[in-house]
């Protein structure tokens, strides 16, 4: 799966699917059906995705295991976001959340927060997403999690261009690319077309020259810079 084999990748998962149905491997299952699910979600096929997920999801719950349980509802809740049901996908990732919460896993549920202030932002409540981004980047940067740091930061330019804080979106937008660059992180892929077009309307509204010197502004900030500029910076100070 990591080579992106996806073929081959799905024959070895269903054969781990199948030895542990016959060994009655109840942990074994869940996570083979799991890790099926995974392979083909990145193969984009959603709607089997789900129904595994959703078999994943009952599995965990009968085994009593939160921290797995956790985690397949954070992307059965992607899944069915990418279906078209955000409410469905927002009550999967606050059960998520919740149990991350209450195991005391703190850089899982920067994930799940992170995911949630994303889809506070699809349905324009716009505080509300800005509250979920800031939890979901202090405990990001409390534990390292770049990966997460990057896309918080993204999704507060996002919440701040809805907000019509032009400059403010362009310098986190900014300083989301220099962290990109200089510590080699891929984007989320799960936002990202529907970003990089919030982004643009942005960059329209704004103009050329104001876009490039304030994204300038954002791309010469450190990364301890930018992080307290997302939870501290006000319009475009």
């Amino acid at each position: 799966m990591e080579r992106e084999d996806y073929s081959r990748a799905t024959e070895v998962f269903e054969e781990s699917l199948a030895l542990s149905r016959e060994m009655g491997n109840g942990w074994g299952l869940a996570g083979s059906v799991m890790s099926l699910a995974t392979v083909i979600h990145e193969q984009g096929n959603s709607q089997r995705a789900t129904e595994l997920y959703e078999e994943t999801m009952d599995l965990y719950r009968a085994r009593g295991d939160k921290l797995g349980l956790a985690w397949c509802l954070i992307s059965l809740g992607l899944e069915v976001y990418f279906l078209g049901d955000l409410g469905r996908a927002v009550k999967l990732t606050e059960e998520s959340v919740s149990l991350l919460r209450e195991l005391g896993a703190g850089a899982d549920t920067a994930v799940g927060l992170c995911n949630l202030g994303w889809m506070a932002l699809l349905q324009n409540d716009l505080g509300r997403a800005a509250d979920l981004y800031e939890v979901s980047l202090v405990l990001a940067w409390d534990t390292g999690m770049k990966p997460i740091v990057l896309t918080a930061l993204e999704g507060y330019a996002c919440v701040a261009g809805a907000q019509r804080e032009a400059q403010r979106a362009a310098r986190l937008w900014g300083a989301a690319q220099t962290l990109q660059e200089a510590k080699g992180i891929p984007r989320d892929t799960d936002w990202l077309e529907e970003a990089d077009a919030r982004m643009s309307a942005v960059r329209s509204g704004l103009g050329e020259q104001a876009w490039e010197e304030a994204l300038a502004k954002g791309r010469a900030m450190t990364l301890e810079e930018a992080v307290f500029y997302a939870l501290k910076g006000n319009g475009d100070r």
